[in-house]
């Protein structure tokens, strides 16, 4: 479920309790990002994934920079910063979940290496029923933060989702790219320009919907938010350099880093976090105003890293 699926929500929370919401909407959301998806998996080619496999050092690393660095920043941030354990709770969340499929996007925005990106996107996506609950668990009872919580996720409802917005549209660009003749390219600049104006939508739609929200709640969190987020995207870049990744696999490994997929991280928040309001709105704030917020790093960073070395 993607980060606007939620936010668009019509639920009892105060701060999302005048939106409104349908399952049309939803799937029309999913559409849009099976969209995207198609897009930039035109000009992949199948010897990018067989590149993968060969050399699986790149997969081993931006795995590592996933679900080990991104959380250990998580606990570093918990445990030096004066947070409150409300809004360290839903940075533990957004730091155990999977990657997010923007996260492709960009890295084809960037001129990253695509099929390691879509990779290590899909693989953290399929292994998060196992990983992110038992991941958040341990790391809570680490910190010692009081709160009762029992959560699980669907295996198969995760790899629906996964198989429409991600793997089928893949499959179908990769086909597209290969047997449909577009010599001038003509197709494929319509389908990247609508992509990003789909994707500034994205951020124009969540930022009105819950506008008088960010401006209650945002500075207790904005800060935080910028932080876990520059330093995931430093720290991914950084790692992958350590282990001597080439420049396309370090874009790749950073981006991945950075964007996640907050989406599941509301989904979970609605749905588990209902025995405290007070709770699940501020680690739903903290989901929001990162989802939000790596759209628009993961944008700038995208173009940054497209021109130059860091």
């Amino acid at each position: 479920m993607h980060l606007l699926t939620v936010l668009l929500q019509n639920s009892k929370v105060g701060w999302v309790a005048d939106v409104t919401y349908n399952d049309n909407m939803q799937w029309v959301l999913n559409l849009c990002l099976a969209y995207i998806m198609f897009g930039i998996s035109l000009d992949l080619k199948w010897s990018n994934f067989k590149a993968v496999i060969a050399f699986p050092k790149g997969f081993l690393v931006g795995v590592l920079s996933q679900y080990v660095w991104l959380p250990l920043v998580a606990i570093a941030l918990v445990m030096i910063g004066n947070i409150d354990e409300y809004i360290a709770l839903g940075i533990i969340l957004v730091a155990v979940c999977p990657g997010g499929n923007m996260s492709n996007f960009f890295t084809a925005l960037a001129n990253g290496n695509l099929a390691l990106s879509i990779a290590l996107s899909m693989f953290s996506s399929l292994m998060a029923f196992a990983l992110t609950p038992y991941i958040f668990a341990g790391i809570v009872n680490l910190l010692s933060i009081q709160t009762n919580i029992q959560f699980e996720i669907s295996p198969f409802e995760m790899m629906k989702t996964i198989a429409f917005i991600m793997l089928l549209p893949c499959v179908l660009g990769l086909f597209a790219g290969k047997y449909f003749r577009d010599e001038k390219g003509l197709v494929k600049n319509i389908i990247r320009i609508t992509s990003v104006i789909i994707l500034l939508g994205f951020i124009a739609i969540a930022l009105i919907a819950n506008i008088d929200a960010f401006i209650e709640r945002i500075s207790s969190v904005i800060w935080w938010v910028l932080i876990f987020n520059s330093l995931g995207l430093i720290g991914g870049y950084t790692l992958a350099r350590i282990f001597k990744q080439n420049r396309q696999n370090r874009i790749s490994i950073s981006i991945e880093t950075g964007i996640q997929n907050t989406g599941l991280g509301l989904a979970l928040i609605f749905t588990f976090f209902n025995h405290n309001d007070e709770l699940k709105q501020n680690m739903a704030m903290v989901a929001a105003t990162w989802g939000i917020w790596h759209l628009i790093s993961g944008f700038a960073v995208s173009q940054l890293l497209k021109v130059k070395d860091v």
